[in-house]
């Protein structure tokens, strides 16, 4: 794929600087920080992929993952109201 992009002359220059400063041309150091960049994208599927593998291994239903879900949340707003609940002395 071929990309053509305008910037204007500070980012241009900014961008020729930091490719030469890492010992690339200003074509390969915008490649190489795309490529990098579209590394980290990943979709909600592959991040909870091994969530739900686990899950579906340990034999927990949905509902009984939603109920200890359901306990998990209120045992941290509970905790955190204790916290912001000034003690008698």
């Amino acid at each position: 794929m071929t990309l053509m992009i305008e910037l204007n002359p500070e980012i241009e220059d900014r961008l020729k600087h930091r490719a030469s400063a890492k010992g690339f041309e200003v074509g390969e150091y915008v490649k190489k920080l795309i490529e990098e960049d579209s590394e980290k994208l990943r979709s909600i599927d592959e991040i909870f992929a091994p969530f739900r593998e686990n899950v579906e291994k340990s034999g927990v239903s949905e509902n009984e993952l939603n109920d200890i879900f359901t306990q998990a949340r209120k045992e941290v707003f509970a905790e955190r109201k204790a916290e912001q609940t000034p003690c008698d002395a």
